[in-house]
């Protein structure tokens, strides 16, 4: 990211009255521009802020949006029955994490708990151990008083594997020529059996779990309410959410 790095982001957290930054895009007469995001709990005229605490329009080659949030409650690590999407929730063998959503089965129609894999799976890769379909599923999460089995909610359900990858080399130039192939590899399938064997990569970090009971969830995700649609993402789209950590 060209213009910003992680001594910027330090000194606009570090500030007075700062609660987030963020990357996103800004749209001026039908231009996008990269945009640095602070989220602050009170939004002030620069008349009223001293020299310090003013934030500049312009960083590098980003455009900065100063957006009013109010004030952070990290209230969400409660057992909540119903549980409604945004508290916490985990794999007994993690600390914690959010309840992302209730979804539908699609063939059964049946209410499952959406999240992450890392969240409800542990990070397996679905060959090491980590986790296993009907390991219990706490809410809230372990971290958060979360014990078993006064607060199972549900069980692990599906799965995307996640494939952990190998800590790089030290040597740059080995680095550059380990690259190299991984990207002839991803190019080309192999093939085993007559049939194309790609390369595992990791798309998405994703997982659901089945409830003990339908009646212990509540589908109104807390702050936003229920999800009443899909649509196809693209860049400059608002985003919303609502996590145990970050509220």
């Amino acid at each position: 990211m060209r213009g910003i790095n992680n001594e910027i982001i330090r000194y606009f957290i570090s500030r007075r009255n700062v609660v987030g930054v963020g990357l996103s895009v800004k749209k001026k007469q039908n231009r996008e521009r990269k945009c640095l995001v602070i989220f602050v709990e009170k939004k002030s005229e620069e008349e009223q802020c001293s020299l310090k605490e003013i934030i500049p329009h312009e960083i590098g080659d980003y455009a900065v949006d100063v957006i009013e949030v109010g004030e952070l409650k990290l209230m969400r690590r409660a057992m909540l029955r119903p549980a409604p999407p945004g508290c916490s929730i985990g794999h007994y063998r993690i600390s914690a994490g959010t309840l992302g959503a209730v979804v539908k089965d699609r063939i059964s129609q049946e209410d499952l708990i959406l999240s992450n894999n890392h969240v409800l799976a542990n990070s397996t890769n679905g060959k090491d151990g980590k986790a296993k379909i009907g390991d219990f599923i706490l809410q809230p999460g372990v971290h958060d008083g979360g014990k078993i089995p006064q607060h199972v909610l549900a069980r692990l359900w599906r799965f995307v594997p996640i494939h952990q990858e190998k800590s790089p080399s030290g040597c740059f130039l080995l680095r550059g020529i380990k690259n190299c192939l991984r990207t002839i590899k991803c190019q080309l399938p192999s093939f085993k059996g007559g049939k194309a064997c790609f390369p595992e990569e990791n798309l998405v970090d994703a997982a659901v779990a089945m409830p003990i009971s339908s009646s212990s969830l509540n589908p109104s995700i807390l702050g936003l309410g229920r999800v009443n649609g899909v649509a196809e993402a693209r860049v400059g789209r608002p985003i919303y959410f609502s996590g145990r950590t970050s509220g």
